[in-house]
C-alpha cells in the first residue's frame, strides 16, 4: 500500500495528466477535418486523419489518460473518494484557464464562466478543510 504523501502526488499526477489529456484531444480535434466523418466519404476521412500528426496528440491524450487512471486508481486507495473525486475538478479550471489564454485555443471567457470556476474552486476549499478537521479531531484522538 503506497504512502499517504505518495497517494497526494499521485492525485496532483492524475489531476495533470487529465488535464494533459483534455488539452491534447481538443488540439487534435480542432483541426482534423473529421466533421464530415459521418458522411458518404466518412471511411475517407477517417483514414486521412489517422495517418495525420493529430491523431498523434489525440494518442498522446489517451496515453495521458490510461496514466491518470493509474495513478487515480492507486491514490484512492489511501484517500475517502469524497475528498479526493472533488479535486479532480481543478483540472476543469486549469483547462478553462489554458482554453481562454493559450493562443491556439483562444476560447472566450465570460462573466458566467468565471463566477462557475470561482463557485468549483469554492467546493475543492469547503471539501479540503472538512477533511483537514476530521484528519485533525481523528489525530487527537476525539
Amino acid at each position: 500500500m503506497v504512502s499517504r504523501p505518495t497517494a497526494r502526488i499521485l492525485i496532483l499526477a492524475s489531476l495533470l495528466l487529465t488535464t494533459a489529456a483534455q488539452l491534447m484531444f481538443r488540439f487534435g480535434m480542432q483541426s482534423s477535418g473529421l466533421h464530415g466523418l459521418f458522411s458518404e466519404a466518412g471511411g475517407s476521412a477517417l483514414l486521412a486523419w489517422l495517418l495525420s500528426p493529430n491523431a498523434l496528440v489525440v494518442l498522446g491524450g489517451i496515453v495521458c489518460y490510461a496514466i491518470s487512471l493509474f495513478c487515480w486508481v492507486v491514490a484512492i486507495s489511501r484517500f475517502e473518494l469524497s475528498v479526493a473525486y472533488p479535486l479532480l475538478s481543478v483540472s476543469y479550471i486549469i483547462v478553462y484557464g489554458i482554453a481562454v489564454y493559450w493562443p491556439g485555443f483562444a476560447e472566450e471567457a465570460s462573466v458566467t464562466k468565471l463566477l462557475g470556476i470561482a463557485l468549483i474552486m469554492l467546493g475543492v476549499t469547503l471539501v479540503a478543510k472538512s477533511s483537514y478537521k476530521m484528519a485533525a479531531s481523528d489525530s487527537s484522538g476525539l
